[in-house]
């Protein structure tokens, strides 16, 4: 498309916000990449033969564990021993590289990338067409990858009919219920446990009920740091609406979030604070609040990510039984849908790995099980993770949205923590059937300046909940208008927006 940027304004633009904020990490050893990592000027192939047998290679691989760890050092260590053996000739430094936005094309610019490290979903964009991830086509298919990915997660990794990276993790967001909260409002079936709502309409009627049982507001919604934007967006297609719409013919993006299916969203979320008064009084806040009102047994619903409530007992000592999950409740507007935004994370090889690297990449990423091969060192390392979430009181037993479709790898990934599950299934089996036979509907985040549109979101958002007069329609006519203004038409254009 004609949105690839030149490589040379990129790597002039990138340079300049280095020289402006010096990363404050280190620069990974010599085997992490000390020459400048500037994108291949064939579109990122590895431009080397294969090493021969025992040739030595050097990488670097991300997922240092915290000091803290000490069950996660364990296993990094007994892993790094495996490698060596298996394959004496790699060696593998193990480097803290966290992947941050603001930080990332400075550090790529300027040689500070790990040969593998991982990024959001929403990146791919920004790292593929400005040449900072290998493409790895040929070795998925030689390693025999390409076929086992989950379709929904591949296309987003995916350009022009090549691969640029590995689906690492990966989720479909739903409806997180604290049962207990459920338990004590009466709503529960025959045999006890929780009946969750079936539309927006049941939704509200249900967080009344818990308000006048519990005495406390049962439903969690953001409004800052983009994630206001990010659950609006959820709620938008929940309602049958979109954020963007592609013109094919003319290759350009028109914001369509001012839509009557939008209004119907955001009414809805006016309508949770002001006519049912069942939103939480922390108005100005982000999903953090969220972890701590479920850890304190005092919200009852929210929208998010099948793991994210792992912040509720490692932050905030919450217990990980009293919860539960389902898919998104679709909108009572007579166009409603229940579907999932698809987010997580992939793997990436730096554009300057040889292929003897990029290669020792790929040995590593199926030594951790990272791949849909499965050997006994991948199930026990499924094993060894489990346990350790298991001792610090995480949530094990739900896979959510699997980044490879293979039923085997499923099922044997399943036996392999099943000694070391931590909640009832049961709880969660609205979404992970779903979620595992392909009748929840999945929608990737929007493709062009999505996170700048969540921010302007954020202020729709926060309006309707802090003022009970604020226009829904007028709110996102403006947000939209500004929003193409300041970005879309730049972008179809073919300039970038700053």
């Amino acid at each position: 498309m004609k949105k690839v940027l030149s490589l040379v304004l990129a790597l002039l633009m990138v340079l300049a916000l280095a020289a402006c904020s010096a990363p404050a990490e280190s620069t990974p050893a010599d085997d992490g990449g000390a020459a400048a990592q500037t994108p291949a000027d064939d579109g990122g192939d590895a431009a080397e033969e294969p090493a021969a047998e025992g040739e030595p290679i050097e990488i670097s691989v991300r997922g240092l564990p915290k000091e803290t760890d000490t069950a996660g050092k364990q296993i990094m260590e007994t892993r790094l021993a495996t490698m060596k053996e298996k394959y004496p000739n790699v060696t593998v430094e193990v480097v803290d590289f966290p992947y941050d936005v603001n930080t990332f094309l400075p550090k790529a610019a300027s040689g500070q990338l790990p040969t593998l490290y991982n990024t959001f979903f929403t990146e791919a964009n920004k790292i593929i067409s400005q040449g900072f991830a290998l493409d790895i086509t040929d070795l998925m298919n030689e390693w025999g990858y390409t076929d086992k990915v989950n379709p929904a997660y591949l296309e987003l990794i995916s350009r022009d009919g090549k691969i640029y990276g590995l689906p690492s993790s990966g989720y479909a967001l739903g409806m997180w219920y604290n049962v207990e909260m459920f338990k004590a409002a009466g709503l529960v079936d025959e045999n006890g446990n929780p009946t969750y709502p079936t539309n927006s309409t049941e939704l509200a009627e249900m967080a009344v009920k818990i308000k006048e049982a519990t005495g406390y507001k049962a439903y969690f919604f953001p409004t800052k740091n983009n994630q206001g934007g990010w659950m609006f967006t959820q709620l938008v297609w929940s309602f049958g609406g979109d954020m963007e719409q592609y013109d094919e013919e003319n290759d350009t993006y028109t914001a369509i979030f001012n839509s009557q299916e939008a209004v119907d969203a955001l009414q809805w979320l006016k309508d949770m604070r002001w006519k049912y008064d069942v939103v939480q009084d922390n108005i100005l806040c982000d999903t953090t609040e969220a972890h701590k009102l479920f850890a304190l047994d005092q919200i009852a619903m929210a929208q998010m990510a099948q793991d994210q409530l792992n912040n509720s007992v490692t932050n905030y000592n919450g217990d990980i039984t009293h919860f539960g999950m389902g898919t998104i409740v679709p909108g009572d507007n007579g166009k409603g849908k229940s579907i999932g935004l698809l987010g997580g994370t992939f793997e990436v090889i730096a554009p300057n790995a040889t292929a003897e690297q990029a290669n020792a990449c790929f040995q590593w990423m199926e030594l951790e099980g990272t791949t849909p091969n499965l050997t006994e060192e991948t199930l026990q390392s499924f094993a060894d993770n489990a346990m350790v979430d298991q001792e610090n009181g995480k949530l094990v037993g739900v896979l959510g949205l699997p980044a490879w479709t293979d039923p085997d790898y499923i099922s044997q990934r399943k036996a392999a923590i099943e000694p070391y599950v931590t909640v009832d299934l049961e709880l969660y089996k609205p979404y992970t059937d779903a979620c595992e036979n392909g009748t929840y509907e999945l929608h990737a985040e929007p493709p062009v300046y999505c996170q700048e549109m969540y921010k302007i979101l954020d202020s729709c958002v926060q309006a309707v909940l802090t003022d009970e007069n604020a226009d829904p329609q007028a709110l996102l006519d403006k947000a939209a208008e500004d929003f193409q203004r300041d970005y879309l038409d730049k972008y179809n254009s073919g300039a970038e927006a700053q």
